[in-house]
């Protein structure tokens, strides 16, 4: 079998295992699947046919090779970072919808969108994170976590503005107005670690990434926001923060 076949099959393999976590775990459509009360030997299965689509990544330094891949709309399938799971454990009925991260690579900035709903579905809101990244700076090989670090997979990552919005309550859908119910500084300034997402696979479809401890974030790429209720027309036409 050949690189590239194989690579396609474990990409379809790993979509049957989220898709089983999903329904195990009880998301939200198109929600992502977690580590969160996550069945141990399914998690280490997807990790382990992570690491193996890792293992047979089409490019070695991305940003370099083929920088145009990261462009465009992303949707989270499975993370066991912190950020997500704990979007898996919102108290009094909330639950996590989808999460997506749109970037514009010709500008160095992207935003995070997570959906979050209630189970009554009388309320709808998410959270967006903006921010702005570069590549980092030419440095030599490091291993973090099994993941070699190699000049063009690294980002760095500087987050600008946290906002929250309201979609829908009770039977009035669509109330958003463009302006956030709250907004505050993603960018606390504590500690001396600049934030940074190592890309460790991509191509057309899927996307991996790691935090700098070694957090899995894989995402698949969509072709246009899917905005529904919950995600009102106009909130990726902001630039607050920038």
């Amino acid at each position: 079998m050949s690189k590239s076949d194989r690579r396609a099959q474990v990409k379809q393999e790993l979509r049957e295992k989220i898709q089983i976590a999903r329904k195990e775990q009880r998301v939200v459509r198109n929600a992502p699947a977690t580590n969160v009360n996550l069945r141990k030997e399914l998690e280490q299965d997807i990790v382990s046919t992570i690491e193996e689509l890792e293992s047979l990544a089409p490019y070695a330094k991305p940003l370099i090779e083929n920088p145009g891949l990261i462009d465009g709309i992303w949707r989270t399938l499975y993370s066991d970072a912190r950020e997500i799971s704990f979007l898996a454990k919102l108290p009094g009925g909330f639950k996590c919808g989808q999460v997506l991260q749109v970037i514009d690579l010709a500008n160095s900035k992207f935003f995070n969108i997570a959906v979050i709903v209630h189970s009554t579905g009388l309320l709808k809101g998410f959270v967006r994170v903006s921010a702005i990244f570069t590549p980092a700076p030419n440095r030599s090989l490091v291993k973090k976590r099994g993941v070699f670090q190699l000049d063009g997979n690294l980002i760095l990552i500087q987050f600008k503005l946290r906002s929250y919005h309201l979609a829908r309550l009770a039977i009035f859908p669509n109330i958003f107005k463009k302006q956030p119910i709250q907004a505050v500084n993603a960018n606390d300034g504590g500690g001396y670690r600049v934030p940074s997402l190592l890309l460790t696979y991509i191509d057309e479809e899927i996307r991996v990434g790691r935090s700098a401890d070694g957090r899995i974030f894989l995402l698949e790429k969509i072709e246009k926001i899917p905005w529904g209720t919950s995600l009102p027309k106009g909130i990726f036409d902001k630039t607050d923060g920038f």
